[in-house]
This record gives structure tokens, sequence and C-alpha cells, in this order.
């Protein structure tokens, strides 16, 4: 399954502008890590978790197969107690 055909641009934007990469950006740019720390501090509490923050995703879709019981498994207990019964 190719992960990149499911990312949205909202997904892609909140990954582009996570705090994390705004600090290594900064610190890429020569500013000092404390600095850097400090302002991605007041940037994730004041910009980032309000707007982008969020996490609001879709419901990931499983297979159907997955969801519903399989009415013929019993687990591990019930095939063991399945094996040793005889069948007249």
């Amino acid at each position: 399954m190719d992960i990149s055909k499911n990312i949205t641009f909202l997904d892609r934007t909140r990954h582009l502008l996570n705090p994390l990469h705004i600090y290594c950006r900064l610190t890429c740019l020569g500013v000092s890590s404390k600095v850097a720390m400090d302002i991605c501090k007041i940037y994730e509490a004041g910009i980032y978790k309000p707007t982008l923050g969020r996490c609001e995703m879709a419901p990931v879709q499983e297979p159907t197969s997955m969801l519903l019981p399989n009415p013929g498994f019993a687990g591990i207990e019930g095939s063991a107690r399945r094996s040793t019964k005889k069948e007249i």
C-alpha cells in the first residue's frame, strides 16, 4: 500500500509547520538552541496548537473481515476442546 496517496494537504501542512521542524530550521540558520526553543514554545502554544495542532484525523477504514467475528472461530481454548471430542 502506498501511504503517500493517503496523505492530505492538511497532513502535509501539519508536518511542515510542526514546531520541531521550525526549531531545526532556526538552528540551521544559526539561531542559538535556547532562542530557537523559546521561539518554538511560543509558536506552538500561540499558533500551532490552536490552529493546526488539532488532531481531527479521518477514521481508518478496516477491512470488514477484520471487524466481524468469525462464527466458526472459538479461540485457542475452543479449538482444543473441539479436537478432544469424539465424533459419533
